[in-house]
C-alpha cells in the first residue's frame, strides 16, 4: 500500500511540475505561460504627458504592490488577468 501511495504521489507531482498557467497583462507587459510559483515582473505600458497610472485591477491578490506601475506576482496554480488602469493627469 506504501509503494502504491508513494508511485501516486510521484506521478501527481510530475503532472503538476510540468503545467503551465497563463497570465493575462491588459495594458502592460509580463504576460504569459508560467508555473505555478514562479516570480514574475510586470510593467504598465508607458504613459504619456496626459496621464497618471493609477492601481493594477483583476486577480490583484498576487501582486506584491497592487498600486506601483512595476511589481512583481507570485503565479499561481491558475490563469489569471490583471490589467493596469491610468487616471487624466491634472
Amino acid at each position: 500500500m506504501k509503494a502504491l501511495f508513494t508511485l501516486i504521489s510521484l506521478a501527481m507531482a510530475s503532472l503538476a511540475f510540468g503545467q503551465t498557467f497563463s497570465l493575462t497583462i491588459g495594458n502592460g507587459y509580463g504576460g504569459g505561460n508560467y508555473s505555478a510559483g514562479d516570480t514574475v515582473p510586470i510593467f504598465a505600458r508607458a504613459i504619456d504627458s496626459t496621464e497618471v497610472f493609477k492601481t493594477w485591477s483583476g486577480d490583484t491578490s498576487y501582486l506584491q504592490f497592487a498600486d506601483e506601475w512595476h511589481t512583481t506576482l507570485v503565479m499561481p496554480a491558475q490563469n489569471i488577468a490583471i490589467t493596469a488602469n491610468f487616471l487624466p493627469f491634472n
